[in-house]
């Protein structure tokens, strides 16, 4: 899969983790990524912006979470993945019982293999990213 021509939206308080994210979707190819360590400057990001998809810490820092932003990128319909250090996310409505999540820490596989899936949403069964 070519993802030279795709962006994304990192949103993670962990500047480390953040970092890593960054790197497996760069190395896959991604053209372009912005990171966010907060939720402010995320939110003041997508008001000027449009990746082609993002990643969002569910948990942010001081009691913050990237719900809201969630609620932004689905009324924009870019396709997001949650991603949390807690392992279930079970307080989340039922506006985001289709969202996939991914338990830090993520290998690079198993995250580009979820990042495949939700840009090709058909094609979820016939393929693993690395055959791409």
């Amino acid at each position: 899969m070519d993802l030279s021509t795709k962006s994304c939206l990192i949103v993670e308080d962990d500047f480390l983790i953040s970092e890593g994210l960054r790197m497996h979707v760069e190395n896959a190819g991604v053209n372009h990524t912005s990171v966010f360590l907060n939720f402010s400057t995320a939110m003041e990001y997508l008001e000027t912006s449009s990746p082609s998809f993002a990643i969002l810490d569910v948990n942010l820092s001081e009691g913050a979470t990237s719900i809201p932003i969630a609620r932004t990128l689905n009324q924009r319909e870019i396709p997001y993945i949650f991603l949390t250090g807690y392992g279930e996310v079970t307080d989340l409505d039922g506006q985001f019982k289709s969202v996939p999540v991914v338990t830090k820490p993520a290998s690079s596989e198993e995250l580009l293999q979820v990042i495949y899936e939700l840009l090709n949403p058909k094609d979820r069964d016939k393929a693993s990213f690395s055959q791409c």
